[in-house]
């Protein structure tokens, strides 16, 4: 067995120096998933290698300036190995995040949250009740009005139905089917969600690895290197209920939070928060079958 604590139980010394061998393999380790991920959507290696040039252009313009200077064109090509042609060139484009919204909850999403976490569409035990579609209090028509803005109940209906997140019965009450956001059918929602996600993680460990600071947040991991195939499909199901518990309730501690008012800070600036747990295997080849540590 294995428990990770994260980059924050490391202490790291000259680590350009030390790591400057090991990162390519932690790089390439990385890009596997990612890559496999782009090939099944059909990115070509040309497409993906003008993102990667323009994410080193951006990353050194705005992260990593001198004090009080300007940065340069000349300064981003010595950071980062691109010639000032083809920075120039970069920076004239269309910025890939233009018109993004990929941060913004979806529709569908807020809707779901506001079911789980509004108390006036809950049942006695303090569970997402059964709504009738339409009503003045606790209906299907007006938790979309409260929760999705303008979008008409018909067509949320529709779309909570399409993803599997709802049932209508035929006595015409809705059925929350789950109380978690995965958007089945909809692959560029799930993009949506997987960017999101793997940006979030890697900005944490980047975080937990910067020595400019002396603040470190929470990043962990349980592995074990030698579960039989067998006991799988019990250990995700397992997983599955049990860490589906734990963020209904982080998700209704938090929600507390939002909107809140600092009365002790004159500081009205506001912050996205979250916390995120996945699950993970992978075959472990003969070699590593000897519990070690990762």
């Amino acid at each position: 067995m294995s428990v990770v604590f994260g980059s924050h139980s490391v202490i790291i010394s000259n680590m350009n120096k030390k790591n400057g061998k090991r990162l390519p393999s932690v790089v390439f380790r990385l890009l596997k998933p990612l890559v496999r991920l782009l090939l099944r959507q059909g990115m070509p290696f040309r497409e993906f290698s003008e993102l990667a040039r323009r994410a080193y252009v951006d990353v050194a313009t705005d992260e990593f300036t001198l004090p009080g200077r300007k940065q340069s064109v000349s300064r981003v090509s010595v950071l980062t190995g691109i010639n000032r042609k083809d920075i120039a060139r970069l920076q004239q484009k269309p910025h890939p995040l233009e018109n993004d919204s990929s941060r913004q909850q979806s529709r569908a999403s807020r809707v779901l949250n506001g079911w789980i976490r509004d108390a006036q569409f809950h049942n006695d035990d303090g569970q997402p009740a059964v709504l009738p579609i339409e009503g003045e209090q606790a209906s299907f028509q007006e938790l979309v009005r409260l929760h999705s803005g303008d979008v008409p109940w018909r067509a949320m209906l529709d779309e909570l139905q399409r993803i599997k997140l709802v049932e209508q019965e035929e006595s015409g009450q809705v059925i929350l089917q789950q109380q978690a956001y995965t958007p089945e059918g909809d692959q560029q929602e799930q993009l949506r969600i997987f960017g999101n996600a793997v940006s979030d993680l890697l900005t944490t460990i980047d975080f937990n690895l910067d020595n400019s600071h002396n603040q470190r947040r929470f990043q962990r991991s349980v592995v074990y290197n030698n579960i039989p195939n067998a006991l799988l499909q019990h250990i995700q199901a397992r997983s599955e209920k049990e860490l589906q518990e734990m963020l209904l309730q982080i998700n209704q501690w938090l929600s507390q939070y939002e909107g809140e008012p600092n009365s002790n800070s004159n500081d009205d600036s506001v912050n996205r928060v979250g916390i995120g747990i996945y699950y993970f295997e992978e075959e472990v080849c003969p070699a590593q079958k000897t519990g070690q540590r990762r």
